[in-house]
């Protein structure tokens, strides 16, 4: 009996062995097949953020050529208005310049005054016609200023005489010449010279 009981126990040790085996591939498979699905999963996760990392990139990069596209037509709207104010600065320079040398009768102490001045834009900005209405504006001022100082005999001891200084400033200081250079810079032509 004790030979069958050993058989016994053998045999079923056996069959343990056999189950345990069984169970250890079992749990193998199972182990193996959750590595696959991580692994699936993982890619599946991983080709979503490609995606969604290309689709972002895509929209910033087209978010940023919007942006410059936006930035170029400001510049180029920042610059035509650069050009009239500059243009309009050397309207009235040029006007400052001619009077001051008409008002003081073309002295050469004012000659070398506005030589020596580096005021104003180097280049060419006014046209022709501009220098021709400019000078013919500072001549009829000039007259003006003749037949004001005629009258300053009126005036107060040491107030007479021509005043250019005076009348130019208050012409500066009037929007009437400024409305003028504005109207040249329509006119003249010189905002075509500057397109982009």
């Amino acid at each position: 009996m004790t030979v069958m009981k050993n058989c016994k126990n053998s045999f079923g040790e056996q069959r343990k062995t056999a189950a345990n085996k069984r169970s250890c591939a079992s749990v193998a498979w199972r182990k193996c097949n959750r590595q696959a699905v991580r692994s699936k999963i993982e890619t599946h996760d991983t080709i979503f953020m490609i995606k969604q990392i290309s689709v972002i990139g895509s929209l910033l990069f087209l978010i940023s050529i919007a942006g410059l596209s936006c930035k170029s037509t400001n510049n180029s709207a920042s610059q035509k208005a650069v050009y009239k104010s500059i243009y309009i600065d050397q309207f009235r320079l040029t006007y400052f310049r001619q009077m001051l040398l008409k008002g003081y009768n073309n002295s050469k102490a004012v000659q070398e005054i506005i030589s020596d001045d580096h005021s104003g834009f180097t280049e060419p900005i006014l046209t022709g016609a501009d220098y021709k209405l400019i000078d013919s504006l500072t001549t009829v001022d000039n007259e003006k200023m003749k037949i004001d100082s005629t009258e300053g005999d009126m005036r107060a001891e040491g107030a007479q005489g021509k005043r250019p200084l005076g009348f130019v400033i208050d012409k500066l200081k009037s929007k009437w010449l400024d409305s003028l250079a504005n109207e040249r810079y329509k006119r003249s032509g010189v905002k075509e010279f500057y397109r982009f």
